[in-house]
């Protein structure tokens, strides 16, 4: 989990600029990062951490009193509707290998993750520059809560495999792999 902050670190403060309040110098970590489960992509052939993007669900925004977007944008409409709720958060992909691949798997992961979870919708607070496309929804009959979700082997592609630590255990790359 600290080589995935890392990666936010280089990516939001030294590339592009921004301001934030961490006790950690060098690491991207909030209060957040704590009560969500993220999705970590690791280059098979290096073992580096090259891409990253933290999940925050209804249960745990509850559990947290918020989500990072209600400091951001007044959402009290939108919370109104009924449904479930997953709010994406701190994606990024090392400049190295920013281009497709990385995203693709990071977004197909999501996707299975979202639709096994059930989430009616899905909500971010972006940073400022634009991401490349990402891959199209992919659709899961698994039916099993996200915590008992293991990421579909086919989903990443290109020599990549994507780790899932779980915000309710505490564990760290819960060898959740795709």
């Amino acid at each position: 989990m600290r080589a995935a902050q890392k990666l936010r670190y280089r990516v939001f403060v030294e590339e592009m600029g921004a301001v934030i309040h961490t006790p950690h110098y060098g690491l991207d970590w909030d209060e957040i990062d704590d009560h969500c489960d993220h999705l970590i992509v690791i280059d098979n052939q290096t073992g580096a951490i090259v891409g990253t993007t933290r999940l925050l669900n209804d249960r745990q925004a509850k559990r947290l009193g918020r989500y990072y977007s209600e400091g951001e944008f007044g959402l009290e409409g939108v919370l109104g509707l009924e449904g479930r709720f997953l709010e994406i958060g701190r994606t990024c992909v090392d400049r190295n290998v920013r281009g497709g691949a990385v995203l693709t798997c990071l977004w197909g992961v999501l996707a299975d993750y979202a639709a096994a979870g059930g989430y009616d919708y899905l909500m971010a607070a972006p940073a400022s520059r634009p991401a490349p496309a990402a891959s199209p929804w992919k659709r899961s009959t698994n039916s099993s809560p996200p915590n008992n979700w293991d990421p579909p082997a086919s989903t990443c592609s290109r020599g990549y495999r994507c780790l899932r630590t779980c915000a309710a255990s505490g564990t760290n790359a819960a060898s959740r792999r795709c």
